[in-house]
Formats: C-alpha cells, sequence, structure tokens
C-alpha cells in the first residue's frame, strides 16, 4: 500500500497494478450484480469531495467503503445480496488496503448477525455544521445527527409555506444523508423508488434546503398529457 498524503489522499489506494486489481474487482462484483461496470469509477466523485479533511488512512479506507456503498449498495433491495456486497467488501478491505474490516465498521466483531447494520451505520455528510463551508466527514455521532437534521427541519418550517411534520427516525437519517450527498454531486440524479407516503418527496425537499438548493416540483395536472399527446402528434 502506497503512503498516505494528505495532498493526495487517493493515493492510499495504491498505484499501478494494485489499482488495477481494485478496479477489475470492482467491475467482477458489478458484473455479479448485473450493474453496468461503467460505474466503478463514481466512487472516486464522493472521494474527491473529502479533499484534504480526510486525517487518516483508515478514514480514507471508510470513505472509499462508504462510496462504494453508495454507488452499488444503495441500488439493491434484497438483503442477501446487500449480506453479499458487505462480505466482498470486507475481503477487498482486507486484500487490498491490509486492514481488519471489523475496524474500518467500527465493530468488535463482525459477522452476518450485524454486517447490515455495520454497513449502515457507515455515514458521511457535509451538513453536519450549519452556516460553515461544507465539509465532507464521516458522521460518528448519530444522536447528533438526529439533533442537526431536527434542527434543519424546523428551520425549513419556520419558513416554508408548506411545513412538513415529519419524524425524523434512523431509516430517515439515513435516506437524508444519501439524497443530501447526490444533491452535491456534478450530474447527481436519483430515482427513489417506494410506496405512496414513505417520504421521497419531503426527504428530498429537507435535503435540498439542507444543502441549500432550490427544489422544483413538475405538476401533473389533468391536461398535463393532453397537452404532451398534442405536441407529439404535430412534431
Amino acid at each position: 500500500m502506497s503512503a498516505y498524503s494528505s495532498d493526495n489522499p487517493t493515493r492510499l489506494l495504491g498505484a499501478g497494478n494494485k489499482k488495477l486489481r481494485l478496479c477489475l474487482q470492482l467491475c467482477f462484483c458489478a458484473g455479479a450484480l448485473n450493474h453496468t461496470s461503467s460505474l466503478t469509477h463514481k466512487p472516486s466523485q464522493g472521494i474527491t469531495k473529502a479533499n484534504e479533511h480526510v486525517e487518516d488512512p483508515l478514514q480514507m479506507i471508510r470513505l472509499w467503503t462508504h462510496e462504494v456503498l453508495r454507488v452499488f449498495y444503495d441500488r439493491l433491495v434484497d438483503d442477501d445480496d446487500r449480506q453479499w456486497v458487505g462480505h466482498h467488501l470486507s475481503e477487498i478491505i482486507k486484500l487490498h488496503f491490509k486492514e481488519k474490516p471489523e475496524r474500518v465498521f467500527s465493530q468488535d466483531k463482525l459477522d452476518d448477525n450485524n454486517l447490515l447494520s455495520a454497513l449502515r451505520a457507515l455515514m458521511f455528510g457535509d451538513f453536519m455544521v450549519q452556516g460553515q463551508d461544507k465539509i465532507y466527514t464521516q458522521i460518528m455521532d448519530q444522536t447528533a445527527m438526529a439533533a442537526v437534521v431536527n434542527e434543519y427541519l424546523s428551520d425549513f418550517n419556520a419558513t416554508s409555506k408548506k411545513p412538513m411534520h415529519l419524524v425524523i427516525f434512523q431509516f430517515a437519517l439515513e435516506h437524508v444523508a444519501r439524497i443530501a450527498r447526490i444533491i452535491q454531486l456534478p450530474g447527481g440524479n436519483a430515482l427513489l423508488v417506494g410506496m405512496g407516503g414513505a417520504g421521497r418527496q419531503s426527504l428530498t425537499r429537507l435535503a435540498a434546503y439542507m444543502e441549500i438548493k432550490k427544489h422544483c416540483t413538475v405538476c401533473m395536472l389533468a391536461m398535463y398529457m393532453e397537452t404532451r399527446v398534442s405536441l407529439l402528434a404535430s412534431a
């Protein structure tokens, strides 16, 4: 493993054939999950967001692991596939980074019983300090995260004509952090899938407010489809 450098933290990923092996292994994982291998460059977007704020090699490994989870893990809907990704990530961490997965995921013991909860608990964000420069860093205290997100929600409701009365529980925290990350990425986009009333729109509005972005909604009216059909017919 090449030495860590604060002016070039991506050096931790290694150089030459080691970096190639890591990319090829990610391509294999993507292919096994029927995802395009073009996604393998996506984790680097989140890594570059951290810039010089990565303090040590272990934090860089956690950042890389988090970005891989956001790119691949978040597309999965089956716990067996999530377990599979978790096991392969653990092997990659041991093989390429020469680090114990238990240290990366802050667990005394890592097995099938706590693997998914450990993967979920690894979160990064740039919204923990309001009114400051955006610093993309690991969120270590989820109780503090809940307090910060609730404060954002209170501020949003105080100024919005459409206040949102949300209960910020664990899954909501995870989803709002994921959406906030995507919003900040160049060309970031996501398809949020879920049942009606699951909070997709509300959490998106909240994440946009947290990231100081303008939220816009396309209104689906009765005349909307008729207009579209007329335009297509005349084209």
